[in-house]
C-alpha cells in the first residue's frame, strides 16, 4: 500500500469548500505526517485530524475518535487502500468524511458502520470491495463521489431512511435528488432489464459498472450528461439507445462491454454521431466508443476527428492496425491498452498528449514512432507493451512515471537532450535493456527508475545529476560498475539493492549520507572508499557483501542504522581512526561512543566465545545477525537492551546468561538460535528461558 502526501492535500481541498479548513504545512512546504499506534494522520488548522494510512493487519477495526488528542474527523484519500484482512470497520461518531478510494480494494470488507455524523463520500471509496453486500448511509450524508460502491460485485442493497433529504432508492437504485443524478444500480440486482426514471438528468461515473446480469437498459428522454464508463463490464448488454437528450458523454461509457454490438443514435442527433458503427461526440470531434465486438483487423479512423477518447478501444483484441487522422491532438487514458494484437498505429504530427495508460499491454506493438509534437506522455502509456526500441521526442522534458513500465522487451531507448527527469519506475522490469545514455541535463532518477533491468550492464551518469531515488538500480545484476557524479550527495535506500555483479563503486566527495540497504547483497563488492563527507549510513547498508573484506570509517560518520554489515561473511576489519569523536573497535567490533551501542560483531571472526566490554548499554539491531561460530556470549551488568534480530541465526549459540539490568529485548531478537538457552540473573536467582518464535519464554511454559 502507497500512501502519498499529495493524497492527504487533495482529499482537504476537496472538503474544504465544505469545512473551510485547511491543512497544517511545515516550514518546508510539506503537510506534516504523525503516526499513533497503526494509524497515520495529517491535522488540519483547527487542530482536528484526518488519518491517511493504516499499517495494521486486524480484522475488525474500531477508528479511534482521537488521535495524540486530536478529534479523528475525517478518513483520507487511499487510507485503507488493499487492506485486505479488513472484515469489518466502524467510524467514531466525529468522521464526517470519506475519501476517494479510502476503503478501495477491501476485498473482505463485509461490514461498515457508518455514523450520523458522516457528510461527503468521495470517489469509487469502497471500489472493488467484493465482500460488501449491504451498506446503510446515515441522513448527513448530502455529497457523494463517483460510484462510491463501483465493482462491488456482491453487493445487493445500499439502505437509506424513507425521509433522507438528499439521497433515495428506487427499486434498490441509488439517486442523490439535488441533480437527480443515478448514482449507484448494485451489480447484483436481479432484474435483466431496468428502465430509468423519467426525470433523471444524469447518469454518474461508473453507475452500472459491472452489472454483468444486465441485457438492457432503457434510458428516458429526461438525461442530459453520462458519465465517465458508466456501463463498464456490463458483459451481456447487447444493444442501447442513446436519446437526443444527451448532451455530453464521458470517456466511453461503454468500456469493457464484451457482448455490445449496437449503440443507437437518431440521424440528427444535435450532440451524438454514429459513422459505421463508431460512436463521436460532435461537440468535441471525440472519437468516444469503438465497439470491441467488430470483427475488423484494421481501422482508419475518420478525417476531423481531433481525440481519441479515454478507453475508446479499450481491449478491442482484434485490431491489428489503426490509422489516425492528421487532425488528432490527443489520445486519452486507457485509449488502446490492452489491444493485444494491435501492431501498427501511425501517429500524426498534429498529437500533442498521450494519456496515462495510453498503449499499456498492447503486447503485439513492437515499434512505434512518436513525433515531435507530443509534449506530454501519461503514466504507464506504454507499460507493458511489445517495444523492442523506443526513441523519444526532442520535445520530451521528463521520461514519466512507470511509462515502460516491464516492457521486457525493450533493448534499446533513445532520450532527447531536453530531458531533465526519469520518473519512477519509469524502466523497471526491462528486462532486455542492456545499456541507456542519460542526456547531460538530467537532474533526478526517480524510485525504481530501472530496478530489475536485470540485462543493464552499462548506464553513464552525467554530471547535472543531483538525485537518485530509492531503489532506482534495485536487482541490476548484470550492472558491474557505477560512477555517482559530485552532484549528488546521497544514496536513497536500496538504490544499489542486489547488484550481485557490481565490483566497483566511485562514490562522489560530496556524498553525505547512504541510505538503508542501500548496497545490500552485492556479491562481488569487494572494495568500496567513502569519502569524508559521509556523516550517515543506513539500516543494513553493506548487509550481505560477502566479498566485502574491510571498510574504512570516515571520521564524519555519526550515525549508524541497524548494523550496515550485517551478513558481511567475510568481513574481518572495520577500520576506524583511534580518535574517531562517534565510534570506536574495540577488539575488531565496531560500537558507538555516543549512546554506548555495539553496532557490528563481524561475522568472519571464528571465535566460539566473547565477551561484551564493560559500560555497554545496549546490543544494536543484527548485530550479531548470523554470527554462526560463536557458542556462548557474556554480557556485563551495563547492558539495558537488545535490538532487534540482534542475534538473529545465530545457530551455534547453545547458552548464554543475560544481567537483570535489561529491560528491554527487541522482536526477534534470538530468532532461528534453536539450541539456545538463557538464564536471567544470578546463580542464586536464576530463572531459564527457552526460545519459540525468536521470544525467550520460560523453559517450563514452553514445555507445557
Amino acid at each position: 500500500m502507497k500512501i502519498r502526501l499529495a493524497l492527504l492535500l487533495s482529499i482537504i481541498l476537496l472538503l474544504s469548500p465544505v469545512t473551510g479548513i485547511q491543512p497544517v504545512i511545515s516550514a518546508e512546504g510539506r503537510t506534516e505526517v504523525f503516526s499513533s499506534e497503526d494509524y497515520r494522520y495529517g491535522l488540519l488548522e483547527d487542530g482536528t485530524a484526518t488519518i491517511i494510512g493504516y499499517t495494521g493487519e486486524a480484522e475488525r477495526i474500531v477508528l479511534p475518535a482521537e488521535l495524540d488528542g486530536h478529534p479523528v474527523t475525517g478518513v483520507g484519500d487511499e487510507a485503507f487502500s488493499g487492506c485486505t484482512t479488513l472484515i469489518s470497520v466502524e467510524l467514531p461518531h466525529s468522521v464526517t468524511s470519506i475519501g476517494n478510494y479510502a476503503f478501495s480494494r477491501c476485498s473482505r470488507l463485509a461490514a461498515i458502520d457508518l455514523p450520523d455524523s458522516l457528510i461527503s463520500i468521495g470517489d469509487q471509496a469502497f471500489f472493488k470491495c467484493s465482500g460488501l453486500n449491504s451498506i446503510e448511509l446515515p441522513d448527513s450524508v448530502r455529497a457523494l463521489g463517483s460510484n462510491p460502491f463501483s465493482f462491488c460485485t456482491e453487493l445487493t442493497q445500499i439502505i437509506i431512511s424513507a425521509d433522507h433529504p438528499y439521497l433515495e432508492t428506487i427499486d434498490g437504485v441509488l439517486f442523490s435528488k439535488a441533480g437527480r443524478k443515478l448514482v449507484c444500480y448494485p451489480s447484483l440486482l436481479s432484474t435483466t432489464e431496468y428502465t430509468i426514471p423519467l426525470g433523471i438528468t444524469s447518469i454518474g461515473d461508473y453507475a452500472f459498472s459491472e452489472c454483468t446480469r444486465l441485457t438492457a437498459i432503457s434510458i428516458p428522454d429526461s438525461v442530459t450528461n453520462i458519465g465517465d464508463e458508466a456501463f463498464s463490464g456490463c458483459s451481456h448488454l447487447a444493444t442501447i439507445d442513446l436519446p437526443d437528450s444527451v448532451q455530453i458523454l464521458g470517456e466511453n461509457p461503454f468500456s469493457d462491454c464484451s457482448k455490445l454490438t449496437q449503440v443507437n443514435v437518431s440521424a440528427d442527433h444535435p450532440t451524438l454521431e454514429a459513422i459505421d458503427g463508431v460512436l463521436f461526440s460532435r461537440a468535441d470531434k471525440r472519437l468516444v466508443c469503438y465497439l470491441c465486438t467488430f470483427s475488423a483487423e484494421e481501422y482508419t479512423i475518420p478525417q476531423g476527428t481531433k481525440s481519441i477518447g479515454g478507453h475508446a478501444f479499450f481491449k478491442c483484441s482484434a485490431l491489428h492496425s489503426v490509422t489516425l487522422p492528421d487532425d488528432v491532438t490527443s489520445i486519452g487514458d486507457h485509449a488502446f491498452s490492452e489491444c493485444s494484437a494491435l501492431s501498427s498505429i501511425n501517429l500524426p504530427s498534429s498529437v500533442t498528449r498521450i494519456g496515462d495508460y495510453a498503449f499499456s499491454a498492447c503486447s503485439g506493438l513492437s515499434s512505434i514512432e512518436l513525433p515531435d509534437s507530443v509534449t506530454s506522455i501519461g503514466d504507464y502509456a506504454l507499460s507493458w507493451s511489445g517495444l523492442t526500441a523506443i526513441e523519444l521526442p526532442g520535445s520530451m522534458t521528463a521520461v514519466s512515471d512507470d511509462m515502460f513500465y516491464w516492457c521486457s522487451a525493450l533493448s534499446s531507448v533513445s532520450l532527447p537532450s531536453s530531458v531533465t527527469r526519469i520518473g519512477k519506475e519509469a524502466f523497471s522490469g526491462c528486462s532486455s535493456l542492456t545499456s541507456i545514455i542519460l542526456p547531460d541535463g538530467v537532474t533526478s532518477i526517480g524510485d525504481e527508475a530501472f530496478s530489475w533491468c536485470f540485462s543493464l550492464t552499462d548506464i553513464e551518469l552525467p554530471d547535472s545529476l543531483t538525485f537518485i531515488g530509492n531503489d532506482a538500480f534495485s536487482g541490476c545484476s548484470a550492472l558491474s560498475t557505477i560512477i555517482l557524479p559530485d552532484s549528488v550527495t546521497s544514496i536513497g535506500d536500496r538504490t544499489f539493492y542486489w547488484c550481485s555483479a557490481l565490483t566497483s563503486v566511485a562514490l562522489p566527495g560530496r556524498l553525505t549520507g547512504i541510505g538503508d540497504e542501500a548496497f545490500s547483497w552485492c556479491f562481488s563488492l569487494a572494495d568500496i572508499e567513502l569519502p569524508e563527507s559521509v556523516t550517515s549510513i543506513g539500516d543494513e547498508a553493506f548487509s550481505g557483501c560477502s566479498a566485502l573484506t574491510s571498510i574504512d570509517l570516515p571520521d564524519c560518520v555519526r550515525s549508524l542504522g541497524a548494523n550496515p554489515f550485517s551478513s558481511c561473511n567475510e568481513l574481518t576489519q572495520i577500520n576506524v581512526s583511534s580518535d574517531h569523536p562517534y565510534l570506536e573497535t574495540i577488539g575488531g567490533v565496531l560500537f558507538s561512543k555516543t549512546d554506548q551501542t555495539l553496532v557490528c560483531y563481524p561475522c568472519a571472526f571464528s571465535e566460539e566465545e566473547y565477551t561484551v566490554p564493560e559500560g555497554t548499554a545496549s546490543i544494536g539491531a543484527e548485530a550479531f545477525f548470523s554470527c554462526f561460530a560463536l557458542s556462548t556470549i557474556d554480557f556485563p551488568d551495563s547492558v539495558t537492551a537488545i535490538g532487534e534480530e540482534a542475534f538473529f541465526s545465530c545457530s551455534g549459540l547453545t547458552a548464554i546468561r543475560l544481567p537483570d539490568s535489561v529491560a528491554a529485548i527487541g522482536e526477534e531478537a534470538f530468532s532461528n538460535c534453536f539450541s539456545l538457552t538463557i538464564t536471567v540473573g544470578q546463580d542464586s536467582y536464576a530463572r531459564q528461558y527457552c526460545i519459540e518464535n525468536g521470544i525467550p519464554y520460560s523453559c517450563a511454559e514452553v514445555s507445557g
